[in-house]
C-alpha cells in the first residue's frame, strides 16, 4: 500500500469517528429530538340531525406514534372536560338549536392534538308518531256486518295520548286500539279515518281505509273445509261447503245454494244444487254441503243463491275465497250415492175440501261415483201428530254418474178422508246389501214437508197407496 492511500484510509476513518462520537440524544449531550403531537378522529356520530329527546353518541380514536396518550378533553361547544374513555353520549337539547361536538387528546409529554369536531341540529319539531291500520273488513261487506278495524301507534318518545277515529267524517278520540261500527244500508259507502297523536299535541299523517255495503236481500258466509283425506296425500276424499245464508231485511225468503266446481287449470265445469230452504230474519245457523267425488285435480269453487223463481240474488265468484280456491280432490274407491235432489210434481187437487190433493209425486234424484251400481230406496210418512207410517220401498233400479236426467220416485195417492198434512222420509240402500247410503230426514227438504192430502170427504176409508215409477 502506498503513502498516500494510507493517507486517505486514515482521514476516512477519523471523519467516521467524529460522526459517530457527535450522535447521541437529548441529556447525552447531543441534539434534542422533537415529542410530536397525538391525532385524534371521530369514529361515529348521531348523524346531521336527531330530535331532541333523542341521545347524541359519539367515539372516537387516538394514536400517538412516539408515546402513549394519556387522556382525552370531550364536550359538546366547548365545554371539555378530561376522559380517559373513547366514547360519550349526550342529551337534554332543545329543539332548533344547533351543537357542536369537540375532542382532543393529550400525550405523556403534555402535547395537545388538533380538535376533531362534528356539527349536529336538533329539529325544530317533535318527532311524530306513526299510526298503521292492520286489520280491516273487506272492500264490501254486507248491512248486517260490523266494520271492525284494529290498528297499531308508534311514536319515538313513546308517548301516545291516544287516537282520533273516524268514520264518514265523525270523529272521536280513543285510547284503545280497535273501533267497530255497525247498523249500515245497503247499497252505501264509508271512508274509516285514523290519526295518532302524542302527549305533546303532535299527530301522524291519516291512516284511511274505505269499503262499500253490498245491496243483496240474502247473503251467505262461507267456507270450504276438507272432512276426509283417505290416503293422506293431501287430495279430499270428502270435502264439505259450509255456507250460512244470512237475511238482510225484514222478510222471509225460500233459497237454494247454486255450487259450481272447474278445474283450477282449465276444464268443464260441473254445477249441483241444494234443495229450497226457508230463511228468516236473524236466522244465522250454517248449513254443509258435502262434494261428490272427483278426478284427483286442484278445483276451484263458486257459490250462488237463487230465489224460488230461479233468479240470483247473491254471487260469491271463483277465487274470492281462499278456501274454495286450488282444492284438492280426488275420488273414493269403491261405490258410493246419494240423494242429490227431491221434489214434487203433478198434485191433484179436484174434490173437496180445496186445498189438499188427492194425489202427487214425490221425485227424487240419485247420484253416484265413481261406478254405477243398483240402489233401493224407502219411504216414510208422518202426519201432525208425530205418527210415523212406513209407505212402500222400490225395486231396484240402476245409477250412474252425475246426470239429473234418471229421476225416479214415488206416486202417491190418498185414500183417507181426514184433511191432514205430511212429511216424508227417503232411505237410500245399497243393493242386495240394504247397506244405508244416505238420508233425506224429516225437515231436510222443505219441498218434502207440510204437504196437504185427503181422499175427499165421499171417499171410503182404505189404505194408502204407493207406486213406484220412473221417468
Amino acid at each position: 500500500m502506498s503513502t498516500d492511500t494510507k493517507f486517505v484510509c486514515f482521514f476516512v476513518s477519523l471523519i467516521i469517528m467524529s460522526l459517530l462520537m457527535g450522535c447521541g440524544k437529548s441529556g447525552d449531550g447531543g441534539t434534542p429530538s422533537t415529542n410530536l403531537p397525538p391525532t385524534v378522529t371521530v369514529t361515529s356520530n348521531p348523524g346531521d340531525s336527531i330530535y331532541y329527546n333523542q341521545n347524541a353518541d359519539f367515539s372516537w380514536q387516538g394514536n400517538d406514534q412516539d408515546g402513549t396518550i394519556t387522556q382525552y378533553y370531550a364536550g359538546l361547544d366547548g365545554n371539555l372536560t378530561a376522559t380517559t374513555n373513547t366514547t360519550a353520549s349526550y342529551s337534554g337539547f332543545n329543539m332548533g338549536d344547533s351543537y357542536v361536538f369537540s375532542v382532543v387528546a393529550e400525550d405523556n409529554e403534555g402535547a395537545i392534538s388538533d380538535s376533531a369536531q362534528w356539527t349536529f341540529h336538533i329539529y325544530s319539531t317533535s318527532p311524530v308518531p306513526t299510526v298503521t291500520i292492520i286489520s280491516a273488513p273487506a272492500d264490501s261487506i254486507f248491512s248486517n256486518e260490523d266494520a271492525v278495524f284494529i290498528w297499531q301507534g308508534s311514536d319515538p318518545n313513546d308517548d301516545i295520548a291516544g287516537y282520533h277515529t273516524g268514520l264518514d267524517g265523525t270523529w272521536d278520540f280513543i285510547t284503545d286500539t280497535t273501533a267497530a261500527y255497525s247498523s249500515f244500508s245497503q247499497g252505501t259507502s264509508h271512508l274509516f279515518q285514523l290519526v295518532a297523536e302524542d302527549d305533546l299535541g303532535f299527530t301522524s299523517d291519516t291512516a284511511d281505509w274505505s269499503f262499500d255495503i253490498v245491496t243483496a236481500d240474502v247473503i251467505t258466509y262461507a267456507n270450504g273445509e276438507g272432512v276426509n283425506d283417505a290416503d293422506g296425500d293431501g287430495f279430499w276424499t270428502e270435502f264439505a261447503v259450509n255456507w250460512s245464508p244470512r237475511v238482510t231485511n225484514s222478510q222471509q225468503y225460500d233459497i237454494r245454494l247454486i255450487i259450481n266446481v272447474q278445474p283450477s287449470y282449465g276444464g268443464v265445469e260441473w254445477t249441483d244444487s241444494t234443495a229450497l230452504i226457508t230463511r228468516n230474519p236473524g236466522d244465522d245457523d250454517t248449513l254443509t254441503y258435502t262434494l261428490p267425488t272427483f278426478t284427483k285435480d286442484l278445483y276451484d269453487i263458486s257459490l250462488s243463491l237463487h230465489g224460488s223463481d230461479g233468479l240470483p240474488i247473491y254471487d260469491i265468484p271463483y277465487g274470492s275465497i281462499m278456501s274454495l280456491t286450488q282444492v284438492g280432490l280426488e275420488q273414493l274407491e269403491g261405490f258410493f250415492a246419494w240423494f242429490d235432489d227431491a221434489w214434487t210434481a203433478n198434485e191433484i187437487d179436484t174434490l173437496d175440501p180445496v186445498g189438499y190433493y188427492e194425489s202427487f209425486d214425490l221425485w227424487f234424484d240419485v247420484d253416484a261415483v265413481p261406478d254405477r251400481g243398483e240402489v233401493i230406496v224407502t219411504i216414510y210418512e208422518r202426519n201432525t201428530s208425530g205418527v210415523e207410517l212406513y209407505l212402500d220401498q222400490s225395486y231396484p233400479f240402476e245409477v250412474e254418474g252425475l246426470t239429473n236426467q234418471d229421476a225416479v220416485g214415488f206416486q202417491i195417492t190418498a185414500v183417507v178422508a181426514v184433511p191432514d198434512s205430511f212429511d216424508y222420509r227417503l232411505e237410500l240402500l245399497s243393493y242386495p246389501e240394504h247397506d244405508l247410503l244416505d238420508q233425506i230426514d224429516y225437515g231436510d227438504d222443505p219441498d218434502l214437508m207440510d204437504i196437504p192430502l185427503c181422499a175427499g170427504s165421499h171417499s171410503p176409508l182404505m189404505k194408502k197407496r204407493v207406486k213406484f215409477v220412473t221417468k
